[in-house]
C-alpha cells in the first residue's frame, strides 16, 4: 500500500512532467494550519492544490478548509484530498492522477483551439 510520501512523490512527479512549478512544505513549522502538502502553479497561472494522506491518515483542522478555498479560485483546476485508495473523505491516488491529467489536457486543448 502507498504511504503518504509515495502519494506526494507521485503527484509531484506528474505535475512536474506536466510543466508545473511545484511547492511542497517539508517542515510545517510556522506554516498556516492545514495548508495543502502540494501546491502547483503553471506558467499560465493555473493552480493545483493537493492534501496527501497515508493509509491511516486523518483530516486535521484546517485541511478541508484550505482545499475548499483553493477550489473557489477560478484558476484552480484541481483542489483535492488524496489517499492511497478512495475513502469517505478523499479520492484515491490513481483517480487523482487521472483527474489531474484530464483537467490539464482539457485546458491545453481549449488553449490550442482558441489559438487556432
Amino acid at each position: 500500500m502507498l504511504t503518504e510520501a509515495d502519494v506526494q512523490r507521485g503527484i509531484r512527479d506528474l505535475l512536474e512532467r506536466l510543466g508545473f512549478a511545484v511547492f511542497h512544505t517539508r517542515f510545517a513549522i510556522g506554516s498556516d494550519t492545514g495548508f495543502p502538502d502540494v501546491v502547483a502553479l503553471s506558467a499560465d497561472g493555473l493552480i493545483i492544490a493537493v492534501e496527501c494522506k497515508g493509509p491511516k491518515g486523518r483530516i486535521r483542522p484546517g485541511q478541508r478548509e484550505w482545499i475548499e478555498r483553493f477550489a473557489r479560485v477560478p484558476s484552480c483546476l484541481v483542489a483535492a484530498i488524496v489517499g492511497p485508495e478512495s475513502g469517505k473523505d478523499w479520492i484515491g491516488y490513481d483517480e487523482a492522477l487521472e483527474l489531474i491529467r484530464f483537467e490539464v489536457e482539457d485546458v491545453l486543448t481549449v488553449h490550442i483551439t482558441e489559438a487556432s
